[in-house]
């Protein structure tokens, strides 16, 4: 009796993984407003892995609540691999950190298929603010208090919890965090100097934006300059956005396999490493397997900086 039902279980676990195989569509979830980088990297990468797995991929874009809508629908979806999300350390860990009372999903909800990219971050200032760095920024916001904002794509996203890193180190306490459903709509608020400040990913709407004046650059989030952008101020805002795959964890490993095959044969192809570099996220080179304990350090360095500033439930 016992063999019949291992043997009943092992053709249900086979005939599981044979289905998100030969699946007609897969599901690539954004959980954030179109028109963004994230939007766009999930679409840039999309077709090659529609290719690759010989199927459909259709992104859908699923936004509110600082991306946890759409990435709690992944965490509900069947662990059969044909609904991924397209994630980052906001995401996928961070935001369940900073809301203990949150039970949509938790950091053990989900495995990564692949790292797709990453790179530092810029913080810009809107072109009407009369400041060029940091020391004049500062003084700017003590002569204009009210006029001290940050904007974000969601709570607990690198963009916010840098911006909460500027506000409580040199003490700007007027300084108040605007919440987008995605970097698009607060790229325009800022332009418009609805919002005075966004950190952001460097790439070529951002360079644009420079170089017409429409945004002036105080630092990137980096050891070194990058071109005439100064460096950080110290190691604190040393800081790498990063963008991947994720599956719903208990994802058969074969099928999980086959997706990070894909992944990675998709992200090393030459056309999409180039596009991966133009917007600012070139390949972190870090193979599929090798993708949790990269995150694993990510994510221990933003919860040094939520239990520091202490963020949970603000």
């Amino acid at each position: 009796m016992k063999m019949r039902i291992k043997k009943l279980l092992t053709a249900v676990v086979v005939a599981s993984t044979m289905l998100a195989a030969n699946a007609e569509t897969v599901k690539l979830i954004v959980p954030v407003a179109p028109g963004g980088l994230v939007d766009n990297l999930a679409r840039l990468v999309a077709p090659e892995l529609a290719k690759k797995l010989n199927t459909t991929v259709v992104v859908e874009n699923k936004v509110g609540a600082s991306g946890s809508i759409g990435t709690a629908f992944v965490a509900d979806a069947l662990a059969n691999g044909q609904t991924l999300v397209i994630g980052n350390s906001g995401t996928i860990n961070v935001y369940p950190l900073l809301n203990p009372s949150f039970n949509g999903y938790n950091s053990k909800s989900f495995v990564p298929v692949c790292l797709i990219g990453g790179g530092p971050l810029v913080l810009t200032a809107s072109g009407e603010i009369p400041a060029t760095n940091l020391k004049e920024l500062l003084q700017y916001f003590k002569e204009n208090p009210k006029a001290a904002s940050w904007a974000s794509p969601g709570v607990g996203t690198p963009p916010h919890l840098l911006g909460e890193q500027l506000k409580f180190q040199y003490g700007v306490d007027s300084m108040v965090h605007i919440l987008y459903k995605g970097m698009a709509p607060a790229v325009s608020d800022v332009i418009g100097n609805r919002v005075s400040l966004m950190f952001d990913l460097y790439g070529p709407q951002m360079a644009g934006l420079i170089s017409t004046g429409k945004l002036k650059p105080i630092f990137v989030t980096d050891s070194k300059p990058l071109g005439n952008i100064s460096a950080a101020p110290d190691a604190s805002f040393h800081v790498r956005g990063w963008q991947g795959l994720f599956v719903v964890a208990g994802t058969p490993e074969p099928v999980l396999t086959k997706l990070r095959s894909a992944c990675e044969s998709a992200v090393n192809e030459p056309v999409i490493k180039e596009q991966l570099v133009t917007q600012g996220t070139p390949p972190l080179n870090i193979k599929p397997g090798d993708a949790q304990t990269y995150i694993d350090v990510d994510t221990k360095r933003w919860t040094t900086i939520i239990n520091r500033l202490d963020l949970k439930n603000k």
